[in-house]
C-alpha cells in the first residue's frame, strides 16, 4: 500500500481525561475545514475489548489502551502541528523539548496488531490459592480453594474436600463466589 504523502508519521497527544473522543473528532474535523485531510490522515485511539466476569454473567466492552492519550498520523508542519495543538482538549504532544517525536515504525506496527486484534482481554477477578464457593452445578454449596485459572475457557480448577480426600474439578468462572 502506498501512501499518497511520504512525510505521515505517527504521533502521540495528550488530552484531558475523557476527552479523546471530542478530540479526535475535532481534529478530523477542523483538518477537513482547513483544507489539511492530506497532512492529517488519521486518528486513532486504541482500544481493547474486554471481558469481565460480573456476578454470574460476562460482560464485553471495550476499553481504552492509553487512557489521556491519542495518536494522529499525519505530516508534521507549522499549520497542522498548530492545528492539533489548539485543538480544545489537547494539552500537548509527546515531545523532546519542543518538537513533537514521531513513534518508530516497530512502534506503530506493535499498536496497531493489537487493536486489530478481535480476541478480547479476558479480566478474571479470582486469583490462585483463594478459597471459592460453588453456587451452582453438582459442587454447589462445596467450598475449594483456586488451583489453577483458565481465564480463555472461563473455567478454574478447584480443589474440593469430598469423602475426606482433595478432589480437583474444573468449575465455569460464573458457578463460583468469593467466601
Amino acid at each position: 500500500m502506498t501512501k499518497a504523502n511520504p512525510n505521515l508519521k505517527w504521533y502521540v497527544i495528550t488530552t484531558l481525561s475523557n476527552y479523546e473522543k471530542r478530540v479526535e473528532e475535532a481534529i478530523l474535523v477542523r483538518a477537513q475545514r482547513e483544507g489539511l485531510e492530506d497532512k492529517i490522515t488519521r486518528v486513532l485511539i486504541p482500544v481493547e475489548k474486554e471481558v469481565k466476569m460480573i456476578g454470574h454473567q460476562k460482560k464485553e466492552s471495550s476499553k481504552k489502551v492509553f487512557p489521556g492519550y491519542v495518536l494522529v498520523e499525519m505530516d508534521l508542519d507549522d499549520a497542522t502541528w498548530n492545528l492539533v495543538r489548539t485543538t480544545p482538549g489537547v494539552t500537548g504532544f509527546i515531545s523532546s523539548k519542543k518538537k513533537p517525536l514521531p513513534l518508530s515504525p516497530e512502534e506503530v506496527e506493535k499498536i496497531m496488531m493489537y487493536v486489530k486484534s478481535d480476541k478480547p482481554v479476558i479480566r478474571v477477578e479470582f486469583e490462585k490459592g483463594q478459597v471459592v464457593r460453588v453456587t451452582a452445578g453438582p459442587f454447589a454449596e462445596q467450598t475449594g480453594v483456586i488451583d489453577e485459572i483458565f481465564p480463555e475457557k472461563g473455567t478454574v480448577r478447584l480443589v474440593i474436600n469430598l469423602f475426606g480426600r482433595d478432589t480437583p474439578a474444573e468449575i465455569a468462572l460464573t458457578q463460583i463466589e468469593k467466601v
